[in-house]
């Protein structure tokens, strides 16, 4: 099987690695931090659902309910990288009740069925198994209370890894190493036998159910111990050995961060321990060409949690008290420091020596990064608060439980994004507007475009090296999914983008519309005010009058020439032109003009126009043109028929033959011999 200890070496992370690492966290976090559970597993609502109806909501847990700490383990478990079958096992981990608490909520002899029913065959066994055995003393007593001392625990850490490469690299091989023999003694590889807690019976455990145990223990225990606990067993020392004995605790105390930290620094030293001894037990099987006989169990991934620098630290019990102490002080407002020192600079010193001696949890750099934030030392800020959200990310669970998880990293995210702004609020009404975090991650990946793909590539790399087969089909999944998911968010992006540019284009023809709504409405106007091209009676009146005018004048002249009557030959054929005419026509105004000269020559058209000089309605003086044309392509018959649902597009087009036809009205008044004369 793959080694995941020599994946997980390859990409340890410090304090000054770029935000890659943390993208990465984020993204496996967010499904759990948005509450959709469904894209972590499709199954998992429908099995807190089963959970919730047998009443986990309803039991009391450590820090809050049964089902609050089932799920927060199997958060942990996810995030820690573990299988599907190991962290559904931390979901259902004590629903049999186990040798710590009694929560029994299904039961162990007639709902197996069920569970197996939800959760398949491997994981139910793991679950019943992690019930039944004896875990106070399968982990304390077998194991940690041998490795009290730390200094020997981090120097067969060190062996132990050296051991590791030597037999990979080389193949050596040497089971007399002190480090292995110790473990081996401890933990054989053929496992180990315990009592069943209910019925005394022999149960056989293998070593690597007891490594995921223990696996399992670091998360429960980091997700439900506090202050609470330490007062329960009097665990003043911070080796939680479970040595005190005080039940009138007063739950839930003072909410003080507890005293755990050392406690899983040695858990996990220990996992490693075990992890790295079957690393070397398969390959020199492997070597040997003998896999000797089938172990149980070989086929159970071991994963190595990102806390303690991935399982290679041990913090010392009395570094912890005094971290926390610091801690305490500074963020409870305790200052016993000198007075004439600054409150700023007190808080800093109190905060940076919890860090100095504990830098394992994320909660004390996250205040600290406020601390700077309030100061202006933007850059400082966004240091402790870009490590202290890596590592409350890491750990899956609060180590200061007054907040919620999903609390602690909303504001490790505020304060990160306002220290890359570099703002932070002065009032505070300030303080309490805070709470948007927009997606500030990819902001701390390479600079160029270059870069990002030569740190994907590399990464890309790195891990088919480390993968083996068994990791192709997840590989393939976990791909899928990124493919499903960008195409996804492309998706997206162009329906938003397809959106504003239909928005943009709609008020750009709205207003267009508005536009040409207003020009026909004047048009219309000057329609109604003077329409010599479908003359209304004044207009009728006037021709007439005119007409009549003429006649006299020809029956007094003997000139011998009479004048054509309109109606006869020009007015006929302005007529027929007026009925159906053709855009070819437009710019032949010739029978047009006509009918202007004749009503040009009335008196009563003069004098009507002259009377309506002072206004400016009909002529411009200074131009010789009518200020309301005495044509329109509405009265000319030009504009096509509407129909029922008139769109825009009808009115852009009645429109432009509107202004066609009185670009060639102009053109006819600019023509010297067709200018309205003045007496």
């Amino acid at each position: 099987m793959p080694s995941s200890l020599s994946l997980a070496t390859n990409i340890h992370q410090t304090d000054d690695d770029d935000g890659g690492y943390l993208t990465g966290l984020l993204e496996n976090a967010r499904p759990f931090l948005r509450g959709e559970l469904e894209r972590v597993d499709p199954k998992l609502p429908s099995l807190v659902a089963v959970l919730r109806s047998v009443g986990a909501g309803e039991c009391w847990h450590k820090h809050g309910s049964f089902l609050d700490h089932l799920v927060d383990i199997y958060r942990i478990l996810r995030i820690w990288g573990a299988s599907d079958d190991v962290c559904l096992c931390g979901l259902f981990h004590s629903a049999y009740s186990n040798s710590y608490v009694n929560l029994a909520i299904f039961d162990p002899n007639t709902g197996r069925d069920v569970v197996r029913r939800h959760v398949g065959g491997p994981a139910e066994r793991l679950i019943h198994l992690f019930c039944i055995v004896p875990r106070q003393p399968l982990i304390h007593d077998d194991l940690l209370f041998h490795y009290e001392d730390e200094a020997e625990l981090i120097d067969h850490l060190a062996a132990s890894e050296a051991s590791l490469k030597a037999a990979m690299e080389r193949g050596f091989f040497d089971s007399e190493e002190p480090w292995r023999k110790k473990i081996n003694s401890l933990l054989p590889p053929q496992g180990v036998t315990v009592k069943h807690i209910k019925t005394g019976d022999d149960v056989a455990v293998s070593r690597r159910v007891v490594a995921i145990f223990l696996l399992m223990t670091m998360a429960d225990f980091s997700d439900q111990l506090f202050g609470f606990q330490d007062e329960l067993f009097e665990n003043y020392n911070g080796r939680f050995e479970f040595a005190g004995n005080n039940a009138a605790t007063l739950w839930p105390g003072n909410g003080m961060p507890g005293l755990w930290v050392n406690l899983i620094s040695r858990m996990g030293a220990i996992y490693s321990l075990i992890v790295r001894e079957e690393e070397i037990h398969m390959e020199h099987n492997k070597k040997e060409r003998d896999s000797g006989v089938y172990r149980e169990d070989e086929d159970l991934e071991l994963v190595i949690p990102p806390v303690f620098r991935w399982c290679t630290a041990v913090l010392r019990p009395e570094e912890q008290v005094e971290a926390r102490d610091l801690y305490w002080e500074a963020i409870s407002g305790l200052n016993k420091g000198s007075k004439s020192e600054s409150e700023g600079d007190r808080l800093e010193e109190l905060l940076r020596g919890s860090i100095q001696r504990n830098p394992f949890v994320g909660e004390p750099r996250v205040v600290l990064g406020q601390v700077y934030l309030g100061q202006g030392r933007f850059e400082e800020a966004e240091r402790e608060s870009e490590v202290g959200l890596r590592l409350i990310l890491e750990w899956g669970s609060p180590w200061d439980k007054r907040m919620s998880w999903e609390g602690w990293v909303a504001w490790a995210r505020v304060l990160l994004m306002k220290a890359k702004e570099k703002s932070w609020p002065q009032s505070s009404w300030g303080i309490l507007n805070l709470g948007l975090v927009r997606d500030f991650i990819w902001r701390t990946l390479p600079h160029s475009r270059s870069n990002r793909r030569s740190y994907r590539f590399f990464l890309s790399v790195s891990f088919m090296v480390q993968a083996g087969p068994k990791d192709l089909p997840i590989i393939a999944r976990t791909a899928g999914r990124f493919a499903g998911r960008a195409i996804g968010y492309v998706q997206l992006a162009r329906g938003q983008f397809d959106s504003v540019m239909q928005q943009t284009q709609a008020r750009q023809v709205h207003k267009e519309l508005q536009d040409t709504i207003a020009q026909l409405e004047a048009i219309r106007h000057e329609i109604r005010s003077i329409s010599l091209m479908n003359p209304g009676p004044m207009t009728r009146r006037l021709i007439d009058d005119h007409i009549n005018t003429s006649n006299d004048k020809d029956d007094t002249c003997n000139t011998g020439h009479q004048m054509p009557r309109p109606e006869n030959s020009e007015t006929i054929k302005f007529q027929k032109d007026v009925e159906g005419p053709q855009p070819s026509d437009l710019s032949n105004l010739h029978s047009q003009a006509i009918t202007y000269n004749i009503l040009a020559e009335s008196s009563t058209l003069r004098s009507a126009s002259e009377k309506s000089d002072a206004d400016g309605d009909m002529i411009d003086k200074e131009s010789g043109f009518p200020s309301v044309l005495p044509i329109s392509a509405e009265t000319a018959g030009l504009l096509p028929p509407r129909k029922d649902g008139v769109k825009g597009s009808d009115i852009i087009l009645e429109a432009i033959v509107e202004s066609e036809v009185a670009h060639n009205a102009k053109e006819f008044f600019a023509r010297p011999e067709n200018q309205i004369k003045y007496e």
